[in-house]
């Protein structure tokens, strides 16, 4: 895994973009001093390969910024090409999945909350291996439970942050 201080020479990072640009110019055709580097990949994130090695741009922003790569980070905004500094926080499994986006086949268009074969609403929600669950006659009750629930278990992670970026960003 590459350092800080290697990272640091060889690649500029701007935490109020999160974007990338090259130091110097190296034998690659396609890298040049000055030009942004990165790219997208088909899971969303953004990446780097430097030295032969494909980074995730998130996890990098994190080393070049607080010199280690924890084991696990978020992205505050759910925008996973969003890299500045500010949407970025330290995470585990659990407290990174509370923050995804509803799966698009939910049935109730909410996150652990599904109609029952007894007409009710179950309402549910794990944490560290251990599932809460409820049942509720109305969908609206089973919504509120579950975000009182999520937000008791997860803190921070269990809101909903909308981080605007910046403009030409």
């Amino acid at each position: 895994m590459i350092s800080q201080g290697e990272l640091r020479n060889q690649i500029e990072y701007d935490g109020e973009t999160g974007l990338w640009r090259w130091r110097d110019a190296t034998a690659r055709v396609n890298r040049k001093a000055g030009w942004f580097a990165g790219a997208p990949i088909a899971n969303g994130y953004m990446t780097l390969r430097v030295d032969g090695v494909t980074y995730y741009s998130h996890r990098l922003a994190w080393l070049w910024v607080y010199g280690y790569m924890p084991e696990s980070l978020d992205h505050k905004n759910r925008d996973k090409t969003d890299n500045r500094i500010d949407n970025l926080r330290e995470s585990s499994k659990s407290t990174n999945v509370i923050n995804s986006k509803t799966r698009i086949d939910s049935s109730s268009g909410y996150a652990g909350i599904s109609m029952h074969n007894n007409g009710r609403w179950h309402a549910y929600i794990n944490k560290d291996g251990v599932r809460y669950s409820k049942y509720f006659k109305t969908k609206e009750e089973a919504i509120a439970w579950r975000q009182a629930k999520q937000e008791e278990l997860f803190g921070e992670f269990g809101k909903i942050v909308s981080l605007d970026r910046k403009q030409g960003c």
